[in-house]
């Protein structure tokens, strides 16, 4: 026994040991984005502390990120459900776990999270918009285009993508081999690295057997995506980069000329590139002076974001951020300028179907925004990597919608969204009774979060330009609001998908405030009740009197009875002055609402004008319920004056 004390002593000993060793590989793995040799250590750390009881939600965590990254959601979404499931989810959890549970198409959980993480988080812009947003879903799948998308004839089905026209074919990346000396694969998934091949006009029939592109367009690590300008005597190339310190690999941007002999000159760094950060997906600007590309540097609004440098006198500028009606608090990248000043990008912080989605926006008109080019373009997976034909008929994009391996597709078709819509919302204003156009009416338009005012024209007629910045197949919903003095005010809700039908009109047909009529019918508000005994002011009740101190500044002229009412409980004498004291009540916090409060004139009626059958004076006995009995306890707003 003496004997086995320590051998059990030096098993645990190793074992402890052992742990901590896959502790620590797991981590530089995940730190040198190997996560293709991280994810199933972190996976099996975790399923150990889970049996133990000891669980380390860091390593779920990175269990969660790793299989992300892998495209292996379905592991990813378990490891994020086990934080959620435990109050584990930090503020960027929610986002991770969002956009994993949108590529399995789990839009419902989804929105699940997207509630709860706004609920917890309320000032994360992200989780704001996408919980406004959740609505447009639906429209998103909605094919609101005749557009085709076929499978080309380019694919590997080792991962092919991010194509650019170049003569008369196009230059795309791919993983399909394995090229170049003690080339081994890459850390982050074991697949090959990325090369460059050219390959002729692709379609969808039989396969093509695409050339390797060397010299300047091949190195040892990553090489592309590329970018060629109009003329193709232009190049900016994305390619690995070993930094110097720890030889980790950064991505960063050459340039090349192409000479009159057809050859390339030697790769220029962009001086923008940095070992501490990423910069590449490069394309060119309209007038072939400038590059969009993508960048992770210090200081964007979130993960990558999209800049602009244009090289003047032969220096590139300081790069310009687009700013955050393009870049999100996410990944924006893969931007593409067609040659009407449309940029393409592909997005995971703009709200789209999962993965990264494919949007554009017009640059050269301020009142653009950022759309989403919908099914069957974008899909739940990733979209990426977009080129159109210089007729708008089609083009090519990048997509892992399959089985998670890119593919480049080709779209055919005019895009619905793609055309010119000249919205405008407008109307008129009558007057219900006589049918005459109402001059001077005020018309309050709301759309999110802006606001316009008008004012009727003589004709009666209005005209909004809130609409002027949005585009075919948008959702909108508008509040309409109309007031005239001397008129009970009307209120219209839109809420549409925006379609062919450019001219919205909405007219009004105001009635005018008749003498005796009771203005807690007119406007439909609810009852002012009062406790029993009680003359006090309920706090909902206070709410409605609001509402009526409303219409009474809007009608400066206007003079109301307001005369308050009880049940039949109590004696004749008790219930009419108890009626008065609420009726001055209600008048007194009134007065302190409005201008010219003397138009207010409060009347006690006491139970002289039950509503229903509930009267119980004198040998008259009543079995009313407290509901029944309250309903006469009452105040209402008869006009006298208008």
């Amino acid at each position: 026994m003496k004997i086995l004390i320590p051998i059990f002593t030096v098993l645990y000993f190793s074992i402890g040991l052992n742990a901590q060793l896959k502790q620590k590989n797991a981590d530089q793995y995940f730190e040198l984005e190997q996560y293709y040799k991280a994810a199933p250590i972190y996976e099996e750390l975790s399923n150990k502390g889970i049996k133990k009881n000891n669980v380390n939600w860091k390593n779920i965590r990175k269990a969660a990120q790793a299989f992300s990254y892998l495209n292996k959601n379905n592991k990813s979404a378990e490891f994020y459900e086990m934080l959620n499931q435990n109050n584990q989810l930090v503020e960027q959890d929610y986002l991770d776990y969002i956009l994993v549970l949108r590529q399995l198409k789990r839009y419902p959980r989804a929105a699940e999270i997207t509630k709860k993480g706004h609920k917890n988080h309320p000032k994360n812009k992200l989780l704001s918009t996408w919980q406004e947003e959740l609505s447009t879903l639906l429209s998103l799948y909605n094919d609101l285009s005749n557009n085709t998308v076929d499978e080309t004839n380019l694919n590997s089905g080792k991962g092919d993508f991010s194509p650019v026209f170049y003569k008369k074919g196009i230059v795309f990346c791919s993983k399909s081999i394995q090229k170049g000396f003690l080339v081994g694969k890459t850390g982050w998934d074991n697949t090959n690295f990325i090369r460059l091949f050219y390959a002729t006009k692709p379609d969808s029939s039989s396969k093509q057997r695409p050339e390797l592109m060397k010299d300047k367009f091949f190195s040892r690590l990553h090489n592309g995506p590329i970018a060629f300008d109009s003329t193709g005597t232009q190049m900016m190339i994305t390619k690995n980069v070993r930094n110097k310190t720890d030889k980790t690999a950064y991505l960063a941007l050459f340039s090349s000329t192409k000479n009159e002999d057809g050859e390339w000159s030697d790769l220029e760094p962009f001086p923008y590139n940095e070992e501490t950060h990423n910069v590449g997906h490069a394309s060119f600007s309209n007038n072939q002076k400038g590059i969009y590309f993508t960048s992770d540097k210090p200081g964007g609004f979130g993960g990558t974001d999209i800049y602009y440098s244009e090289k003047v006198n032969g220096k590139w500028t300081t790069p310009i951020n687009l700013g955050p009606k393009i870049n999100t608090a996410l990944d924006e990248m893969f931007p593409y300028m067609n040659n009407q000043n449309t940029l393409y990008f592909s997005s995971n912080g703009h709200f789209g179907l999962g993965g990264l989605d494919i949007f554009k926006i017009q640059l050269n008109e301020e009142q653009q925004k950022v759309t989403n080019l919908g099914y069957p373009i974008n899909s739940s997976a990733d979209d990426f990597g977009i080129i159109e034909f210089n007729d708008k008929s089609g083009g090519y994009f990048s997509s892992n919608r399959t089985d998670y391996i890119d593919r480049i597709y080709q779209w055919s078709g005019e895009k619905e969204f793609d055309q010119f819509y000249a919205y405008q919302l407008s109307g008129s204003v009558f007057n219900a009774t006589t049918k005459e156009a109402i001059e001077g009416a005020d018309i309050s338009i709301k759309m999110f979060s802006e606001q316009e005012s008008h004012r009727s024209k003589n004709d009666g007629a209005y005209h909004s330009n809130l609409l002027d910045s949005m585009s075919y197949g948008d959702k909108i919903k508008v509040a309409l609001e109309v007031n005239k003095p001397g008129f009970i005010p009307q209120t219209i809700n839109i809420d549409i998908q925006l379609d062919k039908k450019e001219n919205l009109v909405y007219d009004f047909h105001l009635k005018p405030f008749d003498i005796g009529s009771d203005l807690s019918k007119v406007l439909q508000l609810n009852p002012i009740y009062y406790d029993v005994d009680k003359a006090t002011l309920r706090k909902e009740s206070k709410i409605e009197l609001d509402k009526v101190a409303k219409i009474l500044n809007e009608n400066p002229e206007m003079m109301i009875e307001l005369g308050s009412h009880t049940d039949c409980r109590q004696t004749y004498t008790y219930n009419m002055e108890l009626s008065k004291r609420r009726a001055i009540s209600a008048a007194e916090y009134l007065k302190t609402k409005i201008v010219n409060p003397q138009r207010i004139i409060p009347i006690g009626y006491g139970e002289l004008k039950l509503i229903n059958d509930c009267a119980c004076e004198g040998d008259i006995t009543s079995d009313c319920s407290d509901e029944e009995h309250q309903e006469n306890r009452r105040t209402d707003f008869i006009i006298v004056k208008n």
